[in-house]
């Protein structure tokens, strides 16, 4: 025993030598611990806002069931710059700005009731220079963009293709050629674009030649406008003269008459409340005599119109009366025409 004690005795003695290196070692990371995680000198923690807590301890080991990284922190052992608080910046409230109403497009506004026509319009690049032909009780006249007309009442503010914008008092209204009126600005035919040009994406069909017509009908239709606009004077806002034999002529071509207005029964309440005139032509006597697209005829000389066969009497007692007074129902407002028949 004694001999293997002997000869293994190198053994023993590495052991020991290690568990003293140990020891040593432990001593020597406790000092150079001790050293580094001392608390600065008073001059140094001088600018600092946050002191020691009493909990965390200034100087020693990091004690095993503590964040090493917090405690170095606090303790401010590098000597680093507290973090400077930022102030925060209140933000500004919103300011819901208003809301502006678009421009109605043209097709959106409301046919014009002043006695103003659309005969044609020329229209060019620059607004300026377009230009329209207009009748304004019974006469015939020209505008630009700026033209005022019946007293200033009218102002031309927009010339297109097939109609134009005027401006009554503080309102836009639209005046357009017959066989426009009630659907909205037209495109323009097959193969033009909207401003009267050709478009070469849409070829155009052939046209057919008119046929011919003669001379005679813009004789009579001429005729026909002077008679018209000789035999009917206006004499108020809603007030008129007629020449009965003019009235008269007028009246034996009921076909006439038919064709440059449609008449419809209006009804309300499920009742026959008078007759809707739709489609009033341009240069008509209806338009003549102070009537627009859309009228509705109520009363005549007091007598209310509750069946077309009241109506058919009414209008054979009117061929003999001097005096009329029609009451109409024009965009929801009541208003009354007085004709005097002489």
């Amino acid at each position: 025993m004694n001999l293997v004690f002997k000869k293994y005795f190198w053994a023993v003695k590495l052991v020991g030598i290690a568990v003293l290196a140990l020891l040593v070692a432990g001593g020597v990371n406790d000092w150079v611990g001790s050293r580094m995680f001392a608390v600065p000198s008073a001059p140094a923690l001088a600018g600092f806002d946050q002191p020691t807590s009493e909990e965390t301890p200034a100087f020693g080991r990091v004690a095993a069931n503590e964040d090493a990284t917090a405690a170095l922190h606090d303790r401010h052992v590098f000597d680093l710059d507290p973090d400077v608080p930022v102030d925060e910046v209140p933000e500004e409230p919103k300011v819901d700005e208003p809301v502006t109403e678009a421009p109605k497009a043209d097709d959106a506004l409301e046919d014009s009731t002043l006695a103003i026509d659309l005969i044609g319009t020329l229209v060019a690049p620059e607004q300026t220079s377009s230009m329209a032909t207009l009748q304004i009780e019974g006469e015939n006249k020209i505008g630009w963009v700026g033209s005022e007309f019946l007293d200033g009442k009218a102002k031309i503010v927009k010339i297109a293709p097939r109609h134009i914008v005027i401006q009554e008092d503080a309102r836009l209204t639209v005046v357009r050629l017959w066989g426009e009126k009630g659907k909205g600005v037209a495109t323009g035919r097959p193969g033009m674009s909207p401003g009267g040009r050709p478009d070469l994406k849409r070829p155009m069909a052939p046209r057919t030649p008119p046929p011919m017509v003669s001379s005679r009908a813009p004789n009579d239709r001429n005729a026909r406008a002077d008679r018209i606009r000789t035999g009917i004077k206006k004499t108020g806002a809603y007030d008129f003269q007629v020449d009965r034999s003019m009235i008269n002529e007028e009246l034996k071509d009921l076909g006439k008459l038919q064709s440059e207005a449609r008449v419809v029964p209006n009804y309300q309440n499920q009742k026959y409340d008078g007759f809707k005139l739709v489609g009033v032509r341009p240069g008509s006597l209806y338009r003549a005599l102070g009537i627009r697209s859309g009228d509705v005829i109520k009363t005549v000389n007091g007598t209310a119109i509750d069946s077309p066969t009241k109506a058919l009497e009414l209008f054979e007692q009117l061929k003999s009366s001097s005096d009329i007074k029609v009451d109409i129902e024009r965009r929801g407002q009541p208003k009354t025409l007085s004709f005097n028949i002489q």
